[in-house]
């Protein structure tokens, strides 16, 4: 017969041995239990032969099995507490390993003050600010600014419209923090916004701009070193401003939308992937048009857009079906004077939210999306004065999201820190140039520390801030 063995914290019963023996008790007091070798009855073809144990100083005996409950995870602290597949059993109490920071990436790591542990990774929280930053002339009076890698070496460039000079200005970033060279390509008459995508197909990045002087759009396709091929100019409507794109139609190839805002409409141009585009087919929206973004707010796996409207003091969701229509639009009520948007999720609930930029009150209003098609009620934060473009970004690398925003009359950004659960800290200040409008983000010195760019009107550069990465 087999011989189990099974631990008795208290009391042990010593049962027969043979077929004379006589039974005799033995006493275990609750510091000191049974090792095994005694057998509890005699056996029989029935009766399994039981030998008690005693538990190590560490252990206890949980039904009949001894545990060290400081790191057992099916007896956690306690005889039965079972941890969760995704905790630990450190010192008595289940722990994720991958937020707690007491316990960090192992038990007992601990993160330092001002930092949290994010992904098992003690990672800083304490938002430094942008300390260094430079700056640079473009052309005449940017406006539009976006980052992006055109010369293909796998550091951050940027790109920004030239209203004044009806051009656009790449300039070529090094990953070092330095932008040593740059290349200026002619569009159209006053180019107001700019976007990246490959438009026709070969793996590269192209550029397109509205021109809101000639109601066109210009195509640049990228050689995937820097330089670009002009296209014909696209007509696109009167009054262009912001520019977004997407597939729309979902056959594969790239469109582009942009705000026609004398019309009160955004229109399409359906990409052919070979760098053409068709007639321009347009959707309805609110009173006075101007910023865009895209993004699934829906759930069902199809690109929708969003538009502010400045007289309506709202913003307009177009839902779309995946085959380039769209429902008809939605508007939800943000600050006065809408003038422009970004899509983040800044309540980390899975869903998509909006956040705009308000220039008559000088503030930015975030939506928090529902995921259905939906938006909570505006929560209205301060900005600066002359609040004008809005991005978002990490800065302080906790995880949570951020909102930065232009103030052209005070020649600065405002950057309001996200907590993650849809609120912000009050807002701090950094100097940029002569009037800021546009405003991007990006690694440029590729310390993993978000950096902003602005591009400044009236002194015809853009400001590079650079985030400070903590002390370890």
């Amino acid at each position: 017969m087999a011989l189990a063995l099974t631990c008795r914290p208290l009391l042990v019963a010593v049962a027969r041995v043979g077929l004379l023996g006589r039974a005799a008790d033995l006493q275990s007091s609750s510091a000191e239990q049974m090792r095994p070798a005694v057998l509890e009855s005699a056996p029989t073809s029935r009766t399994p032969l039981v030998a008690a144990a005693r538990c190590g100083a560490d252990e206890t005996c949980c039904n009949g099995v001894c545990k060290n409950l400081q790191t057992t995870p099916s007896s956690c602290g306690a005889c039965g507490i079972t941890c969760g597949a995704d905790e630990t059993c450190c010192a008595g109490v289940c722990t994720n390993l991958q937020n707690t920071a007491g316990s960090c990436g192992a038990c007992g790591k601990t993160c330092a003050s001002g930092f949290t542990c994010l992904s098992g990774a003690c990672k800083c929280t304490t938002f430094e600010g942008f300390p260094s930053s430079i700056g640079f002339f473009v052309g005449n009076s940017p406006e539009g600014v976006i980052v992006a890698d055109f010369n293909g070496d796998n550091h951050l460039d940027i790109a920004t419209t030239n209203v004044a000079s009806d051009t656009v200005t790449v300039v070529f970033g090094n990953g070092l923090g330095n932008f040593p060279s740059q290349a200026v390509i002619t569009v159209g008459d006053l180019p107001w916004d700019i976007a990246v995508g490959d438009f026709n197909g070969d793996d590269i990045l192209d550029i397109v701009t509205t021109n809101l002087g000639s109601n066109t759009v210009s195509i640049l396709l990228g050689d995937g070193l820097g330089g670009f091929q002009t296209q014909p100019s696209v007509s696109a409507g009167p009054n262009l401003y912001s520019v977004a794109v997407g597939d729309f139609n979902e056959d594969g190839h790239l469109d582009i939308v942009n705000v026609v805002q004398s019309q009160n409409t955004v229109g399409i141009l359906f990409g052919n992937g070979l760098g053409g585009f068709q007639p321009q087919v347009e959707f309805s929206v609110g009173g006075d048009p101007l910023g865009l973004a895209v993004g699934d707010f829906n759930g069902d796996n199809h690109l929708d857009i969003v538009v502010t409207n400045g007289n309506s003091d709202s913003v307009s969701l177009l839902l779309g079906n995946g085959m380039g229509s769209f429902a008809t639009q939605v508007q939800f009520p943000v600050g006065p004077a809408p003038i422009d948007i970004a899509v983040g999720d800044f309540n980390e609930d899975g869903h998509l939210d909006v956040v705009t930029v308000n220039i008559n009150d000088n503030s930015v209003s975030v939506l928090l999306g529902n995921g259905m098609g939906s938006f909570q009620s505006q929560i209205l934060l301060a900005a600066g004065s002359g609040a004008s473009r809005v991005a978002v970004g990490d800065f302080n690398r906790d995880g949570h999201l951020d909102i930065v925003a232009t103030s052209s009359n005070s020649n600065s950004v405002r950057v309001l820190i996200g907590n993650g659960m849809g609120g912000f800290q009050g807002q701090a200040i950094f100097s940029v140039g002569s009037n800021p409008i546009g405003v991007a983000v990006g690694d440029f010195n590729e310390d993993s520390y978000g950096d902003i760019v602005t591009a400044n009107n009236n002194d015809n550069t853009v400001s590079v801030l650079f985030g400070k990465p903590c002390d370890a």
